[in-house]
C-alpha cells in the first residue's frame, strides 16, 4: 500500500511565460532554480542559440522560438516528478478522450500537486492513496471523456459563440466584470456539451475548448473566494466544445499557471481571440 502522503506537497514542475518584443522573444523563467539555469545555458550553448538575458528574462531572436521553447520543455519534462515503481498505483484509461479534456485534467493535476505519469497507450497513472483526489478532481471538473456531445448548428450555434466572444472580450480588459462573469461561466457551460459543430474543425474547436473550460475553472475559483462572484447558475441546454497560435501571440510552456484577475484576463484574451477567427 503507498503511503499515504505520497503525492502531497510534491514539487511543482517548472513554467516559463514567453511574449514578443519586437523581432525579439522573451522567455520569463522565474523561480526556477540555479541547477535548471545551468542545464539550460549548457543547452543553448551546444545549440549555438544566440541569447542575452534581460532582468532575468531569457532574450533570444524571433526564428529561435520554437528551439528555444523545445530546450524549455524538455528540461520542464524532466523536472516533473516521476511514479515510485515499487508503490501501488491506479491506472485511468483515458485513451479515447478528448484532448482538450486532458489537457485540463493535466493543469488540474499539477496545481493540486498530485504525482502522474501517462502511458503510451493513454493511460493515466497515480499513486493508490490519490485515488479519491483523482476521482474527485474529474467530478469537480465536469469531465465527460468520449461522448460526442450535443448537436448545434446555425443561428442558435452563432448566437452561443457570439455570447461568449463578448463576454470573454470583456474581460480580457476587466476580469472584475461581474456580468461578464457569469455570462462567460454559463457559455461555457452550455459550449463544453456541444459535439464539434459541422464543417468546424476539431484541432480548433478542441483548442477553443480547453482554453474556455480553464477559463470557467478560473471563473469558479474567484467565485468561492470573492463573495460579490458568487451564484453562477447552470446552463440552459441540454441535460445529460488555430490549433497553432500566431508567432507573435505570447504564449506560455508547459504547466503554466496564473492567479486570480491575471488568469482570468489572459485566458479570457485567448478565448475571444480564438472565437474572433472562429465567426
Amino acid at each position: 500500500m503507498a503511503d499515504s502522503s505520497q503525492g502531497a506537497g510534491s514539487p511543482q514542475p517548472l513554467v516559463y511565460w514567453w511574449q514578443p518584443q519586437g523581432r525579439e522573444r522573451l522567455f520569463d523563467l522565474s523561480g526556477w532554480p540555479e541547477e535548471a539555469l545551468g542545464v539550460l545555458r549548457s543547452s543553448l550553448e551546444q545549440d549555438g542559440l544566440a541569447h542575452s538575458w534581460q532582468d532575468g528574462k531569457l532574450v533570444v531572436d524571433a526564428a529561435h522560438r520554437e528551439a528555444v521553447a523545445a530546450l524549455l520543455d524538455d528540461i520542464v519534462a524532466a523536472s516533473i516528478p516521476r511514479l515510485d515503481s515499487e508503490s501501488d498505483r491506479t491506472a485511468y484509461d483515458l485513451g479515447d478522450w478528448p484532448d482538450y479534456e486532458i489537457e485540463v485534467l493535466i493543469g488540474a493535476l499539477e496545481e493540486a500537486g498530485i504525482v502522474h505519469e501517462w502511458t503510451d497507450d493513454g493511460e493515466l497513472l497515480v499513486y493508490e492513496a490519490d485515488e479519491v483526489r483523482v476521482d474527485e478532481l474529474f467530478d469537480s471538473l465536469d469531465l465527460r471523456g468520449p461522448d460526442p456531445g450535443i448537436e448545434l448548428d446555425g443561428e442558435a450555434l452563432t448566437d452561443l459563440l457570439t455570447d461568449l466572444f463578448v463576454a470573454a472580450d470583456k474581460l480580457a480588459h476587466d476580469a472584475g466584470d461581474a456580468n461578464a462573469l457569469i455570462a462567460a461561466h454559463n457559455a461555457i457551460l452550455e459550449v463544453a456539451q456541444l459535439a464539434v459543430p459541422y464543417g468546424m474543425n476539431p484541432d480548433l474547436w478542441q483548442a477553443l475548448g480547453a482554453d474556455a473550460a480553464e477559463l470557467r475553472r478560473r471563473i469558479e475559483v474567484e467565485a468561492g473566494a470573492t463573495d460579490g462572484r458568487a451564484g453562477l447558475r447552470e446552463p440552459a441546454l441540454g441535460a445529460d466544445a488555430d490549433a497553432d497560435a500566431d508567432a507573435d501571440d505570447a504564449g506560455s510552456g508547459t504547466g503554466v499557471q496564473l492567479d486570480g484577475d491575471a488568469a482570468i484576463e489572459a485566458l479570457a484574451a485567448r478565448v475571444s481571440d480564438r472565437l474572433r477567427r472562429l465567426l
